[in-house]
């Protein structure tokens, strides 16, 4: 049922003092102090950012997601509408034609989406990054698709990330305990985020969807303890009478 939520959610709405310069490897855990942690995820200094946009699946499994998504753009509103079932129920739905395919097509195209450990996150090409980390304040220059950071800033002291124009406030902190994700490791951090409507409920149907404007952006900030690397992922989406005015998602690892 979850699975059926995230895919649903996912394809509809298509988120002190200097420190001393130091290698962003080095640090092996969260300690949970945020002015630690900080200082040792995002030291100062120039850096290679591997943009992680790219999920390796079996071609199987690609095949049966381009159906999925082809049927959920071609009737949203019956999407909606078993998106209202699951919400009352608590249950997925029965499978349905509007799925974009047969039923054992479904059962096998769920069984692929839950088996995460056949699915990997790769590279999609890497980006240079300069990392200014001065008086309590982290800042960020990049290029290509890590062009959005160019206008993030990190106010250590406040424990706030400021995006274009928003205030994104510290969530929770993040602790995923097993391997079986698609980044093939266990891993702490941080998130973050803005949201112009906190209590906004799922649009009830086509014509509420058309006309929805809304704003989220999220930052999220962690630690491969592996491998030692610095794990951030940056998005945001701005919709505007069912219009998307802004709208990116761009994980990436950091590395020497």
């Amino acid at each position: 049922m979850r699975q059926f939520l995230a895919l649903f959610i996912l394809c509809l709405i298509a988120s002190c003092s200097l420190p001393e310069k130091k290698d962003a490897t080095k640090q092996k855990s969260i300690t949970r102090d945020f002015q630690v942690d900080l200082n040792a995820l995002l030291p100062s200094g120039e850096f290679k950012a591997d943009i992680m946009d790219k999920i390796k699946m079996s071609p199987r499994g690609k095949e049966l997601q381009d159906k999925f998504m082809i049927a959920m753009k071609a009737d949203p509103e019956w999407f909606l509408q078993q998106q209202r079932i699951v919400e009352k129920t608590g249950k997925e739905p029965p499978y349905d034609a509007h799925l974009g395919m047969s039923e054992t097509e479904w059962k096998e195209y769920q069984s692929i989406m839950n088996n995460v450990e056949a699915m990997e996150a790769e590279a999609s090409g890497s980006e240079p990054l300069l990392i200014s980390n001065v008086g309590g304040i982290i800042r960020f220059k990049s290029s290509g698709k890590l062009e959005y950071l160019n206008f993030v800033s990190i106010d250590i002291g406040k424990k706030e990330v400021y995006m274009f124009d928003h205030i994104l406030s510290l969530l929770d902190t993040i602790c995923v305990k097993t391997e079986k994700n698609v980044f093939k490791t266990a891993w702490r951090g941080y998130e973050f985020q803005y949201t112009d409507d906190k209590n906004r409920v799922m649009p009830k149907d086509k014509k509420e969807l058309d006309n929805i404007s809304m704003k989220l952006f999220s930052f999220t900030l962690g630690l491969f303890p592996e491998s030692g690397k610095t794990y951030i992922e940056i998005a945001g989406s701005e919709i505007e009478k069912g219009k998307d005015i802004v709208k990116f998602k761009v994980p990436f690892v950091i590395r020497k």
